[in-house]
């Protein structure tokens, strides 16, 4: 399990290369022998697809990323919230409660 970040990153950059490079030059006509063995050599990443075991994959790279951004959203939109009725009940005339701040105390 632990090469799957590796498949993944060769799949993906195989995959960037075909678009972005391979498939404007065939649609052009204009693929040389030197192209054609690299196609074909990125074109071998097809066999290696079905060998991925996708279900790890989607748990553990898929969903975990999901979860740790929205924690980072759910935490930024919460602070933004309270900030919002520290605003609004400090412009209806109530004290908002003291932002604490901290020091740094020197000791001898």
């Amino acid at each position: 399990m632990q090469c799957v970040p590796r498949c993944l990153f060769e799949l993906i950059w195989k995959a960037i290369y075909l678009i972005g490079f391979a498939l404007p030059l065939s649609r052009a006509h204009q693929i040389t022998a030197a192209a054609a063995s690299d196609i074909l050599a990125c074109l071998m990443v097809v066999i290696f697809l079905p060998l991925i075991p996708w279900r790890y994959v989607f748990r553990n790279y898929v969903l975990a990323r999901c979860s740790f951004f929205l924690f980072r959203v759910t935490s930024v939109l919460r602070a933004a919230l309270h900030y919002l009725r520290l605003k609004s009940s400090s412009e209806k005339g109530f004290e908002s409660p003291p932002v604490p701040r901290y020091t740094a105390s020197v000791s001898n």
